[in-house]
């Protein structure tokens, strides 16, 4: 089996790929290739795969928020490597990938605890590595950093670490090169009149070798000026995490601010002209000569001039009125949008527990309920739900929301259970609900024939609605 090892880089397009990806697995399943995702993980493993390799996870905001601690890392790292394993061995085709932008950054030895782990099980390794201009990647990544939640001081300092990062990023690439001569690793530019057709999709389609079209999922939400300074005022007041845990301060913190709506506010782009001083340049243009060599395109990253003139910040405490009117009227279309589908949902609800309460009043209907049960538990109903199981933990089952089976039946997290096999098995004659949206027991009612059948409510309800 061979393995697809896309390790980003941070800003190129990596969370497009992921999700478009994500969203077309049984598009790229018929075409030979694999794309893994746990069920809250939004199709990047960079929550996933990448903890595996950490000394410290515990450390990473974006893990912290995802439940790691000191105390419980090393148990969460073994529960993930079981979870990849049994992902590794179960995998139905060649082509296995994996993509994770901050594995770029990881260090020589993690790479090789990486590498040594993979090659358990895997006969090929291909990497594939995308890489941006200094300049752009510095002004994308500041505005990134920021984004994400993290108190940065001043521009000026944060642009400073940006162009530390750029040149360690650089230096992390070339370690790979170095330790994966012996499988196969793509180096390409992210530059888009040097991509196919100018799309990162499509130009990693072509490096994979997969002829097809996919619905691309455009992730790129960017913000301008007033709204860099916003967010950052709002980092600076109440970041992200304070001495390692989560500030429960901060509104969403658990989550991402909606950047999508700054997005759509009118504002001034953000762009700083960055200069860069000797030192810099002589260690940035060291790399590049290197990286110019290891592309696979006929693209070289031009060497930075060195510039010792000051790079020139904005005061960030110049935020315009209109933008704040524009913002808070964007923030109430979305909230608009939000409080809409809250009520349909609600009006849904309320119909489904009027007609369950009509139903369920009655002795009889109470007595079709107990013998759907009992159906469960024979022998000969479990063996075939077990085999519909394996089916479906392959292909997936449209209308299980596995997300909000563990949250509704929490119980199941502690003891860590797979929710579909507890659904398939013994959830659906306990009369759990696969989603929000769908009663079990109210269809059960409306259909008394699978009382004796036995047969799981929302297989029947997707073949009737099939045929």
């Amino acid at each position: 089996m061979n393995l697809i090892l896309h390790i980003g880089t941070a800003k190129t397009g990596t969370t497009s790929i992921q999700h478009t990806f994500g969203k077309s697995r049984k598009i790229l399943e018929k075409n030979n290739l694999y794309y893994p995702h746990m069920e809250h993980d939004q199709y990047n493993h960079i929550h996933t795969f990448s903890p595996l390799f950490m000394d410290t996870p515990y450390n990473q905001p974006y893990l912290i928020a995802r439940g790691f601690t000191k105390e419980n890392y090393k148990r969460m790292q073994m529960d993930l490597e079981k979870w990849w394993i049994k992902e590794f061995e179960s995998c139905p085709v060649q082509n296995f990938m994996i993509s994770a932008e901050n594995l770029s950054v990881y260090n020589k030895k993690q790479i090789e605890r990486m590498k040594g782990f993979l090659l358990q099980y895997f006969s090929a390794i291909h990497v594939i590595v995308y890489i941006r201009p200094a300049t752009s990647y510095i002004n994308s990544w500041a505005k990134q950093d920021i984004k994400n939640g993290n108190k940065i001081g001043n521009l000026e300092d944060g642009y400073q670490q940006c162009i530390y990062s750029y040149d360690h990023l650089l230096g992390k690439i070339i370690t790979y090169h170095e330790m994966f001569q012996d499988q196969k690793i793509t180096l390409r530019p992210f530059v888009k009149e040097h991509m196919l057709n100018g799309d990162v999709i499509e130009d990693f389609l072509q490096v994979i070798d997969i002829n097809i079209s996919l619905e691309k999922v455009n992730s790129n939400q960017s913000i301008g000026k007033n709204g860099v300074f916003l967010l950052k005022a709002l980092n600076d007041r109440y970041p992200n995490v304070i001495d390692g845990k989560l500030n429960m301060e901060r509104g969403l913190v658990r989550r991402y601010v909606p950047v999508h709506v700054l997005s759509k506010v009118k504002d001034d782009k953000f762009d700083i002209d960055i200069h860069y001083n000797q030192e810099e340049a002589h260690s940035i243009n060291s790399k590049l000569r290197i990286i110019n060599h290891l592309l696979d395109s006929d693209y070289y990253f031009d060497e930075i001039i060195p510039d010792e003139t000051e790079t020139e910040f904005p005061h960030t405490e110049e935020i315009s009125m209109d933008y704040y009117v524009d913002l808070i009227n964007e923030y109430n279309k979305h909230l608009e949008k939000i409080i809409q589908r809250i009520e349909e949902q609600r009006k849904i609800r309320q119909h489904l527990n009027q007609e369950r309460t009509k139903l369920k009043m009655t002795q009889e209907a109470e007595e079709l309920l107990r013998t759907y049960q009992k159906q469960g538990y024979k022998l000969t109903t479990t063996i075939k739900n077990i085999f519909k199981y394996l089916y479906h933990k392959l292909v997936g089952l449209e209308g299980f929301d596995a997300a909000y089976y563990l949250n509704t039946y929490d119980y199941l997290k502690i003891k860590k259970r797979d929710p579909l096999m507890h659904y398939m098995l013994r959830g659906a004659y306990q009369g759990k609900n696969p989603n929000p949206d769908f009663d079990t027991q109210l269809f059960i009612l409306q259909n008394p024939r699978m009382a004796l059948s036995g047969e799981n409510p929302l297989l029947v309800k997707r073949k009737d609605r099939v045929q």
